[in-house]
């Protein structure tokens, strides 16, 4: 069996050769991260970092007393950060598509790139801003976590033939069968892929109008649709449902580890990349800031990472080369990273999530929502 020495290092070369042109980056040593004259600090984050052994484990290390408001999805995320009254968040987990439009907006602060540094921790998405928390000449989020969302299935009730294709979502054999999370940015972004498209969201209004008939057809085809994580994955586990588009390892790999017949994959049409980022409140003092930089420090830290990466809430992958290591077989296994070749598919088979591009964020919701009609009518 390789030492979790060599299995890190073959892990870090196998990413590298994966994403090329994201060019690693270095980050220098960090600037003061003092945290004096404040006891505690708040975070707006998704679902799972909320979780008492993990806000246990971030007290521990940072000496601070941590509070956090946790979210489901970022279109919520902004919608709370921003009616929020001034200076009630120091941190927000932001998910890379929504922080960039925090940051045209001046609502959170630029991170220099001096400011954190960790052991193993590697900025991937250095050259491709989408991906990183970056906009040209700024970073504006440190990545935490990221993942892949295509399909999850059940290995029982379906063959990994058939996932080969996003067509199978359409398929009659599994017509009551398809289950769907509640937001439309990554299940429309699959159902972007299935239709062709490298650019998922970058679609013109013809393009836009053929995927929201594809979209609200899904419909007939769905037997539920969930708006938390937890009953994604108890859907899942169940067996009510078989196939569930537009998410990817963070609701299965824990039903893998404990031997339930579920398995993700992206199909031949490609997949959707998600990104977390850790950001700064633009609306806080300078010492406020500094031990936002405090926890953000912590958090790229390879033990912090392995435990990130495995949320009750749901799991992921994370920039931490050095993390996985720290993870057992089972965990890795699930994560497929067990094998150069796994990864390299996955990763070069994505796009980034990220906002419309031609039309509105609401006019994709409403498509959304014509969907969530036609399922509710049954």
């Amino acid at each position: 069996m390789k030492s979790p020495r060599l299995l890190a290092a073959l892990f870090f070369v196998v990413i590298l050769g994966a994403i090329l042109y994201y060019v690693i980056g270095h980050i220098q040593e960090p600037a003061t991260t003092d945290s004096k004259g404040v006891d505690g600090i708040r975070v707006l984050a998704w679902v799972g970092y909320d979780e008492p052994d993990f806000v246990s484990l971030m007290e521990q290390r940072t000496g601070l007393k941590i509070q956090v408001k946790p979210y489901v999805g970022g279109d919520q995320m902004y919608n709370l950060y921003t009616s929020a009254t001034p200076g009630t968040y120091d941190l927000i987990v932001v998910d890379v598509e929504y922080g960039k439009k925090l940051f045209e907006e001046a609502k959170i602060i630029e991170i220099k790139s001096d400011q954190i540094t960790s052991v193993g921790y590697h900025d991937f998405f250095q050259n491709f801003p989408e991906a990183n928390g970056r906009t040209p000449g700024s970073k504006f989020a440190v990545v935490v976590r990221w993942g892949a969302l295509g399909i999850v299935y059940n290995t029982a009730h379906v063959s990994r033939d058939d996932i080969r294709s996003y067509k199978v979502l359409w398929n009659s054999k599994y017509k009551g069968q398809v289950g769907l999370f509640d937001w439309y940015l990554p299940n429309m972004g699959v159902i972007s892929k299935a239709l062709g498209h490298a650019s998922a969201y970058n679609l013109n209004n013809d393009e836009f109008k053929n995927l929201a008939t594809y979209t609200k057809n899904l419909g007939s085809q769905a037997a539920r649709i969930q708006p938390n994580t937890s009953e994604v994955i108890a859907d899942l586990s169940t067996g009510a449902v078989w196939l569930v588009p537009g998410i990817g390892e963070w609701a299965c790999a824990q039903l893998i580890v404990n031997g339930q017949p579920i398995d993700w994959m992206v199909p031949d049409e490609g997949g959707i990349m998600w990104i977390e980022g850790l950001a700064i409140a633009a609306d806080i003092s300078e010492t406020r800031q500094r031990a936002a930089l405090k926890f953000i420090q912590e958090m790229a830290s390879p033990e912090v990472q392995a435990k990130l990466a495995w949320r009750r809430a749901y799991q992921s992958q994370v920039p931490n080369v050095m993390a996985y290591a720290l993870m057992n077989s089972a965990q890795r296994k699930a994560l497929k990273v067990s094998s150069s070749d796994e990864i390299d598919e996955i990763i070069k088979n994505l796009s980034v999530r990220d906002l419309p591009k031609q039309q509105s964020e609401n006019e994709w919701q409403q498509a959304w929502d014509a969907l969530k009609a036609s399922i509710l009518r049954k």
